[in-house]
């Protein structure tokens, strides 16, 4: 090699190309006459340098020659250097080629032996920048790119693409030309997917530096966002509003992704916004607002929904119509019965035309027709009250038929009136229920009804618990302010048969041979049938008999009707036997020799009781009479008076007709009649008693209208006068006398001897154990 300050140039090699071979080191041996050969190596041969860097390479020789010497031959700038025995270090600084090769060389006895090492400089990327996305829609295509900038060398650079930690695309570039920096772009083409969503894409370069191993670089993370609104929206809202009516408008859509809350909507109504809220459930969005329009017309609806780069919209058309409401009018909606009112239905224009009219009450069509106005003319009765009237308009848009109306009721107003089916006149209660004196009067305004009986007023709501004096006539009365109205009730009140001591003495006390019945009178409603029968025997004890010793005994008399009964034991003392019967020889003028016996004093046979002081017994009625007269003008007054005398004084009980107008006197002897009418018709029995036995009396009464007289005669009024005071006076001079001498017969005190010494005494019983007796009053 010429000099020893750098390898052979290029002509010296061809000179010597017979001599150079490259070894397999990569050493170039140059061969002269020289008797030994060595190697020189160069370390590192091949070396990746970042650009601007530095680097030692160290050169050796195997030359024995202790004196060889060598050098570095390169272009790039040599810093500080280092040698020892067999070997030289050379420091390259600030290393700016991209690629370069720097020479060792060694001159050992005359020959040069040169090492090439190779030097590569490396630039990591400036920047590595992943594009951003936009907001995807569900399906579209779209493309993830990279750029890597200012990055060399290319050849040693890999780019990779990656979604979390799936790998989507790498690209390498080892055929690319050129040594310098240079700038690199990826792309890859992406379909997203709902699970796309908010999934991060990153770019991921790789640089190979050999022996100093790979430059990593990534790009800033890049979140997907998918959207997907695969249906249209749905607009629900009336087809057709009436002016100024405001009706709720509804934007649906469903199926939205990633999230319903992330919907935008858009309403509009006539080409104006819309105020609306949003509420969502699951991934449906509903936007709600109110349409209205104070013009009728024709009105368009819109809704736009937006999901990131998706938009979906609908329309509807919408019927803004007028309607006016119809009007009912009654010209008297408060009227008395048989009045003319007139009724109308009218209604103003619609928009569109078209309202038809019907006036109708809840029964039938009265009349119909088209706008503006129909009319009816009626005459009220009763059964309008409350009759409810209806106007109603009808107007039809397409298929839709839309109705108002109007209603009104007439009020009819009219006196009471009481009839049987609200107030029945005949009423049966039974004692010790609960009852309502219930009357319903018919009428309007509403009458106010009440009942009263004996001055004592009786409300017709209250609930009442029968006792046997409700019974009687009642008289009700309705009124309001147009009238009144009255009606009699007759309540009978039915009780089960009641019997005491009064009505069916438990002792009895008989003559042998008088005439007797065995008389148990029953109170209750229905009437008892009161029927006694002997104990031991099977056949009731019946009609008037003559008494004998055989009807001595027990008897059970009992009183039936259909609500119950009730029994009592009655003892009967036939006496005659083992006695004295001491029979009054009574001059009783008009009374039956019957009536007489059973008035007998009852003397103990062998008594020697002198002066005993007798008195009657059993009761016996004595008058019984109807005054003025037995022929009782209806309207007029009577009174019936009963007179009775017994020891102890008889009681007296009446069983009369029911009627309002009956009252009896103060000692119950008396019956008065004020104003007789039909209800006075009918049997009035006097029932007197006492302990030892009663007596009844009965009188028909009949009440009659008279006949008006023709003109009287005055002459014959003058003869009529004097012939009724002549009557009149004998009747009373009889009366009296019947009195005095019917009653000095049985009242008074008598003194009574023995009958067994008494001359006057006169034997009537074959058997001398009966003896009849004249008394003498004192």
């Amino acid at each position: 090699c010429p000099g020893t300050s750098g390898c052979p140039d290029p002509g010296v090699l061809r000179h010597l190309g017979a001599l150079l071979r490259l070894s397999t080191t990569g050493a170039f041996a140059i061969s002269g006459a020289a008797e030994q050969s060595f190697n020189v190596s160069l370390w590192p041969e091949d070396s990746v340098v970042e650009h601007g860097g530095s680097i030692w390479l160290n050169c050796s020789h195997t030359c024995r020659d202790p004196s060889a010497r060598g050098g570095l031959e390169t272009s790039l700038t040599k810093a500080q250097n280092k040698s020892g025995p067999g070997w030289m270090a050379q420091e390259l600084v600030d290393i700016q080629e991209w690629v370069s090769a720097p020479q060792c060389y060694f001159n050992c006895y005359g020959n040069v032996t040169c090492a090439v090492a190779h030097i590569t400089t490396y630039r990591p990327p400036e920047w590595v920048v992943l594009e951003p996305l936009p907001e995807m829609e569900l399906g579209q295509v779209y493309n993830l790119t990279c750029r890597v900038l200012n990055v060399a060398p290319v050849t040693h650079l890999s780019v990779t693409l990656r979604q979390g930690g799936r790998t989507l695309h790498t690209e390498t570039f080892q055929n690319h030309t050129g040594t310098g920096p240079d700038d690199v772009t990826v792309t890859h083409e992406i379909i997203p997917q709902r699970r796309d969503h908010g999934q991060e894409v990153t770019c991921h370069t790789a640089l190979d530096l050999r022996l100093q191993g790979q430059f990593f670089q990534n790009s800033p993370a890049v979140e997907l966002r998918v959207f997907d609104l695969p249906e249209e929206p749905q607009l629900l809202t009336s087809l057709y509003i009436e002016v100024g009516t405001r009706a709720p408008a509804r934007c649906r859509v469903a199926g939205v992704f990633p999230s319903a809350g992330e919907a935008r909507f858009t309403l509009s109504f006539g080409g104006e916004s819309l105020n609306f809220t949003v509420a969502t459930s699951g991934d449906t969005a509903t936007a709600q607002g109110e349409v209205w329009s104070q013009f009728p017309g024709q009105r368009e609806l819109n809704c736009t929904v937006t999901m990131g780069p998706v938009s979906r919209s609908a329309g509807q058309s919408v019927r803004i119509y007028r309607f006016p409401q119809p009007v009912l009018q009654i010209d008297q909606p408060q009227a008395l019965v048989n009045r003319n009112v007139s009724v109308t239905c009218s209604a103003p224009a619609s928009q569109p035309p078209g309202t038809t009219l019907q006036l109708r009450d809840s029964e039938r069509t009265l009349a119909s027709g088209p706008q503006p106005r129909l009319q009816l003319t009626l005459t009220t009765h009763k059964g309008d009250n409350g009759r409810q009237f209806t106007c109603e308009g009808n107007l039809t848009l397409g298929s839709h038929s839309l109705v108002k109306n109007m209603s009104a009721q007439l009020i009819v107003l009219y006196q009471p009136t009481l009839d049987e089916s609200g107030c029945p006149s005949h009423r049966t209660w039974l004692e010790g229920t609960l009852q309502q004196l219930a009357c319903e009067a018919d009428g309007n305004p509403t009458p106010e009804v009440s009942c009263s009986k004996d001055s004592q007023v009786y409300g017709t709501s209250g609930v009442q618990n029968v006792t046997r004096g409700h019974a009687g006539i009642y008289r009700c009365s309705a009124a309001n302010a147009h009238g009144t109205a009255g009606r009699n009730v007759t309540i009978h009140v039915e009780y089960k048969p009641t019997m005491d001591e009064s009505s069916c003495p438990s002792t009895q006390a008989w003559l042998k041979g008088t005439l007797h019945t065995l008389a148990c009178e029953a109170d209750g409603i229905p009437v008892p049938r009161v029927p006694c029968t002997k104990e031991g025997a099977a056949d009731e004890f019946g009609g008037e008999r003559n008494v004998s010793r055989n009807d001595s005994g027990t008897y059970h008399c009992t009183a039936t009707n259909r609500l119950g009964s009730m029994s009592r034991r009655v003892t009967v003392q036939v006496e005659c036997e083992s006695r004295l019967c001491a029979s009054l020889a009574l001059r009783c003028p008009g009374l039956a020799h019957s009536a007489c016996n059973s008035q007998a004093v009852l003397l103990s046979k062998g008594s020697s009781e002198r002066g005993r002081m007798v008195q009657w017994l059993e009761p016996i009625i004595l008058l019984l009479a109807v005054s003025p007269s037995d022929t009782v003008p209806r309207g007029t007054n009577f009174n019936i008076s009963c007179r009775a005398e017994g020891s102890p004084a008889p009681a007296y009980r009446w069983t009369v007709p029911p009627a309002p107008n009956v009252h009896c006197s103060a000692d119950n002897s008396t019956v008065s009649v004020a104003g007789a009418d039909r209800h006075n018709r009918g049997i009035y029995i006097c029932r007197v008693s006492n302990a030892h036995g009663q007596h009844l009396g009965q009188v028909r009464i009949q009440p009659h209208l008279r006949v008006p007289a023709p003109p009287p005669d005055h002459r014959l009024i003058i003869a009529a006068l004097i012939a009724g005071a002549a009557v009149l006076l004998l009747g009373g001079t009889a009366g009296l006398v019947y009195y005095l001498k019917s009653t000095a017969c049985r009242k008074g005190e008598y003194n009574v001897q023995d009958a067994e010494s008494s001359s006057k005494a006169t034997c009537l019983g074959p058997d001398s154990a009966v003896y009849g007796i004249q008394l003498t009053q004192t």
